[in-house]
């Protein structure tokens, strides 16, 4: 159900920000290290950091307005090596 907001804001930020989804049935090991609980959570990171914690759904306008809160010149939503190691086998 969040999959098509997501994308709505993906495609309204285009290159502010980059979004990757993760499926945490099959990682785990994300999943327990970002302490996640609730799906879905989205977790926006900002030089590699987390930064803020997203929880349940929440509608495009909202999600678009908690990433813009965080974009500035060097923002690039970067997660961790596990997390970069899935992102390339689905690119």
């Amino acid at each position: 159900m969040l999959g098509p907001v997501f994308e709505g804001v993906s495609n309204k930020l285009g290159d502010k920000a980059k979004f990757f989804k993760v499926d945490i049935d099959e990682s785990g090991n994300i999943a327990q290290k970002y302490r996640i609980s609730a799906v879905p959570t989205m977790i926006i990171f900002k030089d590699g950091v987390p930064v803020e914690n997203l929880a349940g759904f929440m509608p495009e306008q909202n999600i678009t307005n908690k990433v813009n809160a965080h974009i500035d010149e060097s923002l690039e939503l970067i997660f961790d090596p596990i997390v970069k190691n899935i992102i390339s086998e689905l690119e």
